[in-house]
């Protein structure tokens, strides 16, 4: 299977309190910049749509911009996936309620809603459509160069055996 990145939009996710869209076309991409200037505000807002983790692996982590009153968090993002374009969508939104007897209304969590090709989809449809293009554990073992060296001893064989196919004794 065949997996590219066309496109990201990130509006209101992490440091970007505005709308910025990156167009990768399904090229190789390289980025770069200064400390703090973004780069793995990126990839975590491609993780996040992806597994509601961050690049890190840590799903506890503030998606929300500092300072910004009830922010609307949204990534979409467009991929290929084997020559089939596909959108992909995540919104979080606070909630606010307002209690019987009080002038101001307060925080009662947050709402997250999912799109996949500008369908709603629920939480768990949402999930099983990601994973049935690619699970976590193969997407952070092609994008993160140490992620295979993280893994446990039992675990790092049984891939590299799958991988090379049923081997003799004598072949090695």
């Amino acid at each position: 299977m065949q997996i590219r990145l066309l496109s990201i939009t990130l509006r209101n996710f992490k440091g970007c309190t505005s709308e910025k869209a990156y167009k990768f076309d399904g090229k190789d991409a390289y980025i770069y910049g200064d400390n703090a200037a973004g780069k793995t505000t990126i990839y975590d807002a491609f993780t996040w749509l992806l597994f509601d983790k961050n690049s890190l692996g840590v799903s506890d982590f503030e998606v929300k911009p500092k300072g910004m009153e009830r922010p609307e968090v949204e990534v979409s993002a467009v991929i290929s996936v084997d020559g089939k374009e596909i959108e992909l969508k995540k919104q979080l939104t606070e909630q606010w309620t307002r209690k019987r007897g009080y002038d101001e209304e307060s925080f009662t969590g947050h709402n997250t809603a999912f799109w996949v090709n500008g369908i709603p989809k629920k939480s768990g449809e949402y999930k099983a459509f990601i994973d049935s293009i690619v699970s976590e554990d193969t997407f952070k073992r092609l994008t993160n160069a140490t992620f295979f060296l993280s893994m446990k001893k039992a675990d790092m064989r049984k891939i590299l055996l799958e991988r090379t196919g049923k081997i003799k004794d004598e072949d090695i």
